[in-house]
């Protein structure tokens, strides 16, 4: 793993620069595909803050979600630290090229007790990333069709990137992906999406939102 001191950013938003104004200050870790940046039951230390590209999510060697840039990982220890587990319960792995800012967590909790607007930021990402969570074990018995549908809906920004491959995608909806490929081939010929090279853009929104 290789780790970098920054002078500045230039790819995080104004809204999320306002947030943490000292962030350049942090250190910058630069991953290459499928470099880690921690394995499940390492202790936790840090929260990390995806400047840019994607990182993977895993509970063993099962894919269970994606962090896309400005979202955080490990956030929940940030709300609670004091209830939260001591080690990471997943490991986490880049999609592609990545940086991610590492920042101290118990520092980041006290700059986070201090400011509103961090805490409504930190409850937001743990609400969304839950409320992905919940949508995919409800339908958990559900066809293929629904469950696909679901992670290509949820994830629509991210698959533009073409950082998410179909295997990626199958291992969220937890099918095969062979299935993966044959819907979305169906769904380009049906031109309710498209597809070139590895991205994939939703061209009607309203079809993936019903399962």
């Amino acid at each position: 793993m290789r780790r970098f001191k920054v002078n500045g950013i230039t790819s995080i938003d104004t809204s999320t620069n306002e947030l943490f104004p000292n962030l350049e200050k942090n250190l910058l870790i630069k991953l290459k595909k499928q470099q880690v940046l921690f394995e499940e039951n390492q202790y936790a230390n840090h929260i990390f803050l995806v400047q840019y590209g994607y990182i993977g999510l895993y509970k063993g060697s099962t894919l269970i979600d994606i962090a896309e840039p400005k979202q955080l990982i490990g956030a929940l220890f940030c709300v609670s630290p004091e209830s939260a587990l001591s080690n990471y319960p997943i490991s986490a792995y880049s999609l592609g090229y990545s940086g991610i800012y590492s920042l101290e967590k118990n520092e980041f909790s006290r700059h986070a007790e201090r400011s509103t607007k961090v805490k409504n930021f930190i409850m937001e990402q743990i609400s969304n990333r839950m409320r992905f969570r919940q949508s995919c074990t409800m339908l958990q018995s559900s066809n293929a069709c629904a469950k696909i549908k679901n992670i290509l809906i949820s994830k629509k920004n991210s698959l533009k990137s073409g950082y998410i491959t179909q295997k990626s995608i199958a291992q969220l909806a937890g099918v095969s992906t062979e299935t993966v490929t044959r819907f979305l081939n169906k769904w380009k010929k049906e031109k309710l999406l498209e597809m070139d090279n590895k991205c994939i853009n939703l061209l009607n929104t309203d079809f993936f939102e019903t399962t």
